[in-house]
């Protein structure tokens, strides 16, 4: 058992074991449990909820929770979110994921995210297998696995000039002369926007190198847009601002 962990996100399954001795090993102040969206035409969602409110009842008196609802099979609302849970609970000294259970997607999340925002990840390794009424379960826990992370965030967020210019854009797509007079306002002489599209272009183009957007020429104008991986780096840049 350690006291490392002040707070532990549980990417909610139904195996059991796996992740209430999760809970049992670190013994978090709080945890939180995300879970499916609920939905009117499948129950697996609602079991998986109930399974999340039946493992706090067991943990109330000693250990914080709350709930949190994530569509499984998006990968970018199981982003968003992590990364709203993240930025939350900022103030945690030590937090950790475990990722023993949970959709690939959910569990894709939770790796895209550590690697950006300080957080572990853990794996419970579960003692044996088993197969009731055509499904694999698991029953114990053998050992838990540190997953190793790494913080990319310094390395490749765009920093400096390049920072100023990627906080402008958004998903949706702007034009370049839209970007620069978000930046320098409304009432400027032609030569100042002229040296200043030039200027955000060169950095738009190294942001294009990386993959953080997209340029496309309409006639006169440039459409910026920001890619998903963009999006996501965006908005680590304005959390580390």
């Amino acid at each position: 058992m350690t006291s490392e962990a002040q707070l532990q996100i549980v990417l909610m399954g139904w195996e059991w074991d796996r992740l209430v001795e999760g809970i049992k090993h670190h013994m978090p102040k709080k945890v939180v449990f995300i879970c499916p969206k609920e939905s009117n035409t499948i129950e697996w969602p609602k079991e998986t909820k109930k399974l999340a409110e039946k493992m706090g009842g067991q943990i109330k008196a000693l250990i914080d929770y709350e709930f949190r609802s994530a569509d499984y099979q998006d990968f970018s609302d199981c982003l968003s979110v992590l990364k709203t849970v993240l930025n939350e609970h900022a103030d945690y000294p030590h937090i950790c994921i475990n990722i023993s259970t949970g959709s690939k997607l959910l569990i894709a999340a939770a790796v895209v995210v550590s690697q950006y925002y300080p957080c572990n990840l853990f794996y419970a390794v579960p003692s044996s297998y088993n197969i009731k009424e055509n499904c694999f379960t698991s029953d114990g826990v053998d050992k838990f696995v540190t997953v190793p992370t790494f913080q990319f965030s310094g390395a490749i967020v765009p920093k400096k000039m390049e920072k100023s210019v990627f906080q402008l854009l958004d998903s949706s797509g702007l034009t370049l002369t839209s970007i620069v007079m978000k930046h320098i306002g409304q009432a400027t002489d032609d030569y100042t926007v002229r040296k200043t599209k030039s200027l955000f272009l060169y950095h738009l183009k190294n942001l294009e190198k990386k993959n953080l957007v997209t340029l496309e020429s309409k006639g006169r104008q440039t459409i910026v847009s920001l890619t998903s991986t963009g999006e996501f780096l965006r908005d680590v840049a304005l959390t580390k601002q």
